[in-house]
């Protein structure tokens, strides 16, 4: 139905391709779009964002930080990305109509052009440039509000020609980013468990993250465990260090305007219950409840875990990432994150076969 892409890109070698994952999809294009728009513009839109959801690669947010972008981590799902793109519309709109402004006069939204629209949104609200999520669904704009492959393979045609011209390929220019702002790789692990034992399974697994979280992954420390689920109703979630003390919790920003979707702790931005466009949407902007658990250690690495929604699996999210700032030795960081990201899969993985397998020989 149009809404996602494969892209793979032609090597040296005759007959071979590269295919991006859609990850490595959303940070070309996260980079391509600030970069040329700030080229072309001279600057990027006021009060702009980008949107990635919180199983997505973290590059994407680097990336926006570099630009002055402010990013927003929607949970799982690009139904959540396009429910803000109506928020803020209707947000502009409100706020335009009331002061009587001409760009808003005997006209709808969807009656604005591009430039119309961008004016309005900068000015009243926030201004969505790019949005992604790691299953290869990316959207420009907001004249869609959803997944939109039709654009994106026309933005990855331009974007193709114009580092043609340069004498780079799309897979060179990856290889640039990282040695720019940091090497990253990502997998999701998807474990299978059918019927209703391996439903028994996979709910033993999410409950025994949470009332025994994992120390250390990969030989990192573990620095925030966020659990996206209330323990129960009317309970607030919280995000806990490895110790089991509180680091936040999912009360209502108390400084809108200096409330940036994000924690520090030990010098890393950890994901909030709250995301970025808090000030422009309110209440809206809390994440709804999910049965996701993150893991952030140190170093900023992460692993994100959730069951899946439409099949009988687990899922985790490994988001493996290096130092950030440009790379002295691109090849001894992308060992590092590959050891990383190799021994994180391996311990995720026997971690759970040993929850499984008394339960399914039982």
């Amino acid at each position: 139905d149009g809404d996602r892409i494969g892209v793979g890109i032609r090597l040296t070698e005759k007959g071979h391709y590269q295919t991006l994952s859609g990850n490595q999809q959303i940070v070309l294009l996260t980079d391509y779009m600030l970069s040329q728009l700030t080229d072309r513009d001279g600057k990027l839109p006021e009060n702009s964002c980008i949107a990635k959801t919180v199983v997505s690669t973290d590059l994407a947010r680097i990336i926006a930080d570099a630009f002055g972008v402010s990013t927003i981590e929607p949970q799982v799902g690009f139904k959540y990305i396009g429910e803000k793109l109506s928020l803020f519309a209707v947000r502009a709109m409100e706020q335009a109509i009331q002061v009587k402004d001409e760009i808003v006069r005997d006209k709808h939204y969807s009656q604005l052009t591009r430039k119309e629209r961008i004016a309005l949104l900068e000015k009243y609200s926030t201004c969505f440039l790019f949005g992604g999520e790691e299953s290869y669904g990316s959207l420009i704009g907001d004249f869609v509000k959803d997944k939109d492959a039709v654009t994106i393979a026309a933005m990855f045609v331009e974007m193709a020609g114009f580092y043609k011209k340069k004498g780079i390929t799309l897979t060179q220019r990856l290889e640039e980013i990282y040695q720019e702002y940091c090497y990253t790789r990502e997998e999701t692990v998807a474990l299978k468990f059918e019927g209703a034992l391996g439903n028994d399974v996979i709910q033993s697994v999410m409950k025994s993250l949470r009332n025994d979280p994992i120390q250390q992954i990969a030989g990192c420390n573990v620095i925030a465990i966020i659990d996206f689920q209330s323990p129960q109703p009317g309970a607030r979630r919280t995000a806990k260090d490895a110790d089991g003390s509180i680091l936040f919790d999912d009360s209502e920003p108390r400084n809108p305007d200096r409330f940036t979707g994000y924690a520090m702790v030990r010098d890393i931005p950890v994901p909030h219950f709250w995301s970025s466009d808090y000030r422009i949407i309110g209440k809206a902007a809390r994440l709804p409840e999910s049965n996701v658990l993150m893991f952030v250690v140190e170093g900023g690495s992460k692993i994100v875990v959730r069951p899946s929604g439409t099949e009988p699996k687990i899922k985790f999210y490994v988001l493996a990432r290096g130092e950030l700032g440009k790379a002295k030795d691109i090849q001894s960081e992308k060992k590092k994150v590959d050891a990383f990201f190799l021994v994180a899969k391996k311990e995720l993985t026997d971690f759970v076969n040993q929850i499984a397998a008394p339960m399914m020989n039982a």
